[in-house]
């Protein structure tokens, strides 16, 4: 700081030892207004009438601002403005400001170092409309005279080669860190909104894939319906039932909130359940209970498990001439009678509507030929041209 007020100090020497350097702007002019435009400046008067509203608001708040425009760049714009100011009388006023070519001379009522803050934070502006700039480095020393309480050994730091007015060199570090941290700030904030983003999108992808199986299961409950309480091995067939409702009720409910649960306990629970609800069909119907590992649509609309319960079944043929007989509901197959392809059961997969059987990972849970059947021939069937009805099997 001491190597700054010897700077200072030999620059109002060296401008008391030739004033005339700095331009045709006297005292006298700045006495008798507050906006002076030096010789050969051409700027609109809109600038002037803003800089005339500035020095009155200044002046009624006890502050009062000089604003000198001059045309040319100067040497030592910060001598002229200490100059001025001393010549009108720093009893009479509290600021002069100089504004140039790309230039800010700055003399106040204030410390040196509030001097270079105020001009520092305001260089992008001064950059832009140097008007609006010169203005609010004017209310921003207005506001640190006012204040009272900054004490010139704070800003020892900017003590320096780099401390001048024109430089805010030490400022200047401060605002890019400040900026780098507000940008690492808005990476970290964008990251998490996109992974939470990504985390829902799973999650409706998980419920879209394991929804069409819940729907099988609901179907086998549903077909089971009183009758699962008569018959011979109605106490077996209740067991089985019963298994097969507790583990619907448990799946609904995980997939409403998709929390503390892993997709291969859910798939092996509702493949279980599904069994068990097949089982306890056989058993209602007299039959003995299916293989461990049957076919889980079966007895189901291949197009749409929700339908319900298969009414028939259906050959049909892809426009390549693949065939396969597909259990389908009575909606289903008169749709097929009169060539319309129906509807399947479509989810979200990656952003996009798909047939269900084209779930990743759950293709394997309907069973042979079903799996190979849905993951290729209906899906032929369902892209291509309409089926082609051969013959019908009950």
């Amino acid at each position: 700081m001491r190597r700054l007020i010897t700077l200072l100090t030999l620059l109002s020497i060296a401008v008391g030892l030739a004033p005339a350097t700095f331009g045709a702007v006297t005292a006298a002019d700045l006495r008798a207004g507050d906006v002076v435009f030096d010789t050969g400046v051409t700027r609109p008067e809109t600038d002037r009438q803003r800089l005339e509203r500035t020095a009155r608001d200044l002046g009624a708040q006890g502050f009062r601002t000089k604003f000198v425009v001059v045309p040319n760049r100067i040497g030592d714009i910060d001598g002229l403005a200490n100059q001025l100011r001393h010549e009108v009388g720093e009893a009479a006023v509290e600021a002069v400001l100089v504004l140039g070519p790309r230039q800010l001379g700055v003399d106040a009522k204030v410390f040196d170092c509030e001097k270079q803050l105020a001009f520092a934070a305001e260089v992008a502006t001064l950059r832009t409309d140097d008007v609006q700039g010169t203005i609010n480095v004017a209310n921003r020393l207005q506001e640190f005279n006012k204040a009272q309480v900054l004490r010139d050994a704070d800003c020892n730091d900017l003590d320096g080669p780099a401390a001048t007015t024109g430089g805010g060199f030490s400022t200047g570090l401060i605002v890019l860190i400040v900026a780098v941290a507000l940008i690492g700030l808005v990476a970290v904030v964008l990251a998490r909104r996109a992974a939470k983003r990504a985390q829902r999108r799973r999650a409706d992808e998980e419920r879209a894939a394991f929804s069409p199986v819940l729907d099988v299961l609901a179907a086998q409950i549903s077909d089971l319906g009183d009758e699962v309480d008569t018959g011979p091995n109605a106490a077996e067939a209740k067991r089985r039932y019963d298994v097969a409702v507790t583990a619907y009720g448990e799946v609904r409910d995980r997939l409403a909130t998709m929390d503390g649960w892993d997709a291969d306990t859910m798939r092996t629970t509702l493949r279980d359940a599904i069994h068990s609800a097949l089982a306890a069909r056989a058993l209602v119907d007299g039959k003995p209970a299916p293989d461990d590992d049957p076919p889980i649509l079966q007895g189901l609309c291949a197009f749409d498990p929700k339908h319900g319960r298969a009414a028939t079944t259906r050959e049909i043929v892809t426009p390549s001439g693949n065939r396969a007989v597909v259990p389908v509901c009575a909606t289903c197959e008169a749709g097929l009678q009169r060539d319309e392809v129906p509807h399947p059961r479509m989810v979200v997969v990656s952003g996009r509507d798909v047939p269900y059987w084209q779930i990743q990972g759950l293709g394997g849970m309907f069973g042979p030929p079903m799996g190979q059947m849905l993951a290729g021939l209906l899906e032929e069937l369902i892209t291509g041209n309409a089926p082609k009805p051969r013959g019908r099997r009950h």
